[in-house]
């Protein structure tokens, strides 16, 4: 398949990064975008963030914040997963690129408020447990055997010294598709490494998309607790709180086209 690639690259010209957005666009969930962009967070929201190759958003929830050139900036409220592209993958790109969306992981909180019906009250709600789904796409990497570079990239994640090193899939080229099975325990990271050689862009392209398809759509706000007392919280409607990036609501409509403002918040 990479023979195949590397055919039509050659023949139009087309860059690696459009490449892989073309291919996945079409097969990700209905709801979802993809762009390069950086990612910015609620806790830390002065910082422009890491600049990714793709993130994967959902325009539904939150538009980007600002456009910097042709890169968007993304509240992480909207992230869904980004991935991470290289035509050669050698040990320091392999080392930067994990060290990447690791970063982008360690992103926990996400902030939103909650339309509960009434007009002069929405309760805020903050949830850690939404993690991005992270992805590597390189077109050639250096090791000469699988078995090498599966043990090269097992030590990067395991060096990282956090099980949030967790890449879902990487594509590696004639090497085949990788990936983390499972990853341990925070306080023990354990990574155990899966590969599939057969296929290998088939098998990114569906690691993708199913790991987006199992995101949530929206956070799972069982209840809220408010005045010392548990409220239901199933079926309110959810919307980020935008203030967090110094982002007025009254200017919303304005600088987010296509988000629906509750009358409510």
């Amino acid at each position: 398949m990479i023979l195949i690639w590397n055919r039509y690259t050659s023949a139009i010209g087309e860059p690696i990064e459009t490449f892989v957005k073309r291919l996945l666009e079409d097969q990700i969930p209905k709801g979802c975008k993809i762009h390069p962009g950086h990612i910015v967070c609620g806790d830390n929201p002065e910082s422009l963030g890491t600049l990714y190759d793709l993130v994967i958003y959902r325009p539904d929830i939150c538009g980007p914040l600002s456009k910097i050139d042709s890169f968007f900036v993304f509240p992480l409220e909207c992230v869904v997963g980004a991935i991470e592209i290289t035509s050669y993958l050698n040990d320091k790109k392999l080392k930067e690129d994990v060290s990447k969306l690791t970063k982008l992981r360690l992103m926990k909180h996400r902030y939103y408020w909650l339309s509960t019906g009434s007009i002069t009250h929405a309760p805020v709600y903050e949830t850690d447990i939404i993690t991005p789904r992270c992805f590597m796409f390189a077109a050639e990497v250096p090791w000469k055997k699988d078995i090498t570079f599966a043990k090269r990239f097992q030590k990067i994640l395991k060096d990282s010294g956090t099980a949030e090193a967790h890449i879902h899939a990487i594509y590696a080229g004639v090497h085949g598709c990788f990936g983390v099975q499972s990853r341990g325990s925070q306080s023990d990271p354990l990574f155990t490494i899966w590969h599939k050689k057969e296929n290998p862009l088939l098998t990114f392209i569906n690691n993708v998309v199913i790991s987006i398809h199992r995101f949530p759509i929206k956070p799972n706000i069982l209840y809220f607790e408010e005045n010392d007392t548990k409220v239901n919280a199933d079926s309110f409607d959810f919307y980020p709180r935008l203030e967090k990036y110094g982002i007025k609501i009254e200017d919303v409509d304005l600088l987010l086209p296509g988000i629906n403002v509750s009358n409510n918040i």
